[in-house]
Parts: C-alpha cells; structure tokens; sequence
C-alpha cells in the first residue's frame, strides 16, 4: 500500500524544518570553532605565562641585551641604553661603510702614513706604501680585528680617518642609534667615543642583511694576502665555536672590558646578543651561550590552522550564513608567548550560496609583526533559511 502523498501545508512545515535544522548545525559548527579559537588563545596565554615565569639568565656584564633577528623583538635587556666604550665593536661601523661604498672588493687600497707613524697596537702587519685589496684588509679587520687595516680602510673610502668618523656617526643617526658616537674607525677607548647595547644590537641586525658581511664574521681564521705576505689569523670570538654560532664581533681594551655581539641559532629562530663591559672572554662567551640557550627556548614550532577550520562566516544577501574554512594547513615558528592575529581578505556577502569549496578569500595569518603565511579560504558547509524562517 503505497503512503498517501503529503499535502502541500506539510511538505512546506517539513522543508521548513529541514532548512533549520541544517541552519542550526552550520551555527553549531561556528560556535564550536569560536570555542575552539579561545581555547586556543588561552592556551597562549598560559605559555605567555609559563615563558615569563622562566628566569632570564644572571649575566656578568654591565649592560646587555637579547632580540629576535627577524623582527628585532627585544626578549631581554638589562641596562641597554648605558652609554659604555665599545672597543672593536666600532669595526662593525667600519665594515658596514666600507661594504655600502666599495663596489669592487678586489679593488686595491694603498696602506696610509699614519699606519707607521702611531702606535695603532693590535696589527696584522701593515706598513706605509704596500697594497692591499679591500676583500684582505676586511677579513683583517672583522676576523683579527686589526687596526692597521680599519685605518687603511677609513683612508680608502673617506681619504682620511676623521672624514671617515662623520660618514660613520652619518649613519648611525640614519640608523637610529641615538646613544652612539664614533671619534675613530678602531674602537680606540678615548672619551666621547661610546655606544649602547640597543644600538649595537641594531646595527648587528641591520648588518647582518649584508651577504659579503655575513661570509666575514662566520670566519674563525683566514690567511691575510698582499704582496709579499701571508700572515694566518683567527678568530677572538670564543662564540664560533659553536657550529650554530654565525658571528658578529668581540673587542677588548683594559678601559671597555671585553665586548661582544653575537649573532645565531641554536634553536629554531634565529638571535642577536650584545654585552658589553664583560669582566673576561671567557665569562662573555659563558653569557652570550645562555642567553642563545634561554632565548631559543623561548620560541615553538606551532600548528596555526587545520585544513578544514573554520576560519570566518559570511552573510547571504537573502538571509543565512557561509561557513568559511582553511583549504591548506599552516604551521609556523613563533614565540610560545606570542598572539597570532589575522588579516581577512573576503566579500562582505555574497548574493547567493556558493558552490562548496569554491574560493572565497584568504586569510594571513601573523605574530610579532611578522607575516606567518597566508592560507586560501574556501566554502564550507552554507545555511539558508527558508522564508519566513529566522537567520538569527
């Protein structure tokens, strides 16, 4: 016997029915994503939490600072604006200058008087009249901190070392570095010569950028070439013993104490550290390795979104909703403490339901200033009342 037919009042109360029915399991869904998004934000705020309850390590030096490479995060300081000698340290200045005007590192630099007639202390050898190419005095200046050839160097580009200085503090007021003044290419300790470990810091990260840099300070020896010369040299900074360790400089007078900026990534992200006023090499090396220690340990590996997450929802022009999802997954490096933030790219609404999985938009995703990735967004499952139903 077959069923009698429903008539047309019950056919409509059962469409109606149906229509809300799937209405409330596309809400159900947006609701549970939203759960799922302030777990998710809770559970940063509790590594927020537990990375601050995670001591810094006690450093020995006067004054120090650690920041992230990439964005230039500040994740720990202690007195970085003191204004202290910053000895070899000046001899990133030095490079950074010499790098952004010579565009021929082969290019030959004549050794000037000067170099002969001071007592100029740490040399690689260099005397009044020999040749020597910019790329050689470099690795002399950066790899055994040499002052015969920070002043050859000066010489080559400015003509003399006080036109040099004004080119070096030039630029370090186009940099930013408001507690910093050079009155020499060496780092000789002489009053009014001074930094801080906030500007060295910048300026390790902005040098850093620099390929032909980059070769330089990650060399623990080199033999210096010129006519007539090969004198092996190495390294004073006890950081590169370390295979994760990629620069930047050390420096030591009896004035400064020793000095260094430090440049790696033990971890997952890459760091800059800068002491100053360090009591020895050795307690400045011990420092620099647990501030990269305690710093990596402060970044994760983490999963932003899920293929399929709902990630938004749009309006209908007739009532009713969209649910947006993830078509690709997002995993990213950032801070445990840090907060992802979003920048949606989608219609306003849209005038009628879309096909599933049709592209909609996308979404970037980013933390601590710095874009993470960016995921395109499709349509998921679509809610549209019948008429007279509510959207509410």
């Amino acid at each position: 016997m077959k069923p009698s037919p429903l008539s047309p009042r019950r056919r409509t109360r059962w469409a109606l029915l149906r229509n809300l029915a799937l209405f409330g399991l596309v809400v159900l869904a947006v609701v549970l994503g939203i759960q799922a998004a302030a777990a998710h934000r809770e559970s940063a705020a509790h590594r927020e939490s537990a990375s601050q309850s995670t001591p810094a390590p006690t450093v020995q030096a006067w004054t120090g600072i650690l920041i992230d490479r990439v964005t230039g995060r500040v994740l720990w300081s202690k007195s970085p604006d003191r204004r202290l000698g910053p000895a070899s340290l000046t001899k990133v200045m030095t490079a950074l200058l010499v790098l952004q005007r010579t565009s021929d590192l082969d290019s030959s630099c004549r050794v000037p008087q000067m170099v002969d007639q001071e007592e100029l202390g740490n040399v690689v050898g260099l005397h009044a009249g020999e040749r020597i190419t910019v790329r050689q005095a470099l690795r002399a200046l950066i790899i055994k901190s040499a002052n015969d050839a920070a002043v050859t160097l000066a010489y080559r580009v400015a003509g003399s070392e006080p036109a040099f200085v004004k080119l070096m503090n030039g630029k370090a007021r186009a940099l930013g570095l408001a507690n910093t003044h050079f009155l020499n290419a060496r780092g000789k300790p002489v009053p009014g010569h001074y930094s801080s470990a906030r500007d060295l810091a910048q300026l390790g990260r902005y040098v850093m950028r620099n390929a032909e840099f980059r070769d330089l300070c990650r060399r623990k020896t080199a033999t210096i070439r010129w006519p007539g010369h090969a004198v092996p040299v190495e390294s004073h900074n006890r950081l590169l013993d370390y295979a994760w360790a990629d620069g930047i400089k050390t420096g030591a007078t009896a004035q400064t104490g020793a000095c260094l900026i430090g440049s790696g990534q033990p971890g997952l992200w890459p760091l800059i550290s800068v002491t100053l006023r360090e009591p020895s090499r050795g307690q400045e090396k011990s420092d620099a390795v647990a501030l990269f220690t305690w710093g990596s340990a402060l970044y994760e590996r983490r999963s932003i979104v899920s293929q399929g997450d709902i990630v938004a929802t749009v309006p209908l022009a007739g009532g009713g909703h969209v649910a947006v999802v993830a078509a690709t997954p997002l995993t990213a490096v950032v801070r445990s403490a840090a907060r992802v933030t979003t920048q949606l790219t989608l219609p306003a609404s849209l005038d009628q339901a879309p096909q599933h999985g049709a592209e909609l938009g996308s979404v970037t995703y980013l933390a601590d200033g710095q874009k993470l990735g960016t995921v395109p967004l499709v349509a998921g499952v679509t809610a549209t009342p019948s008429p007279g139903a509510s959207s509410r």
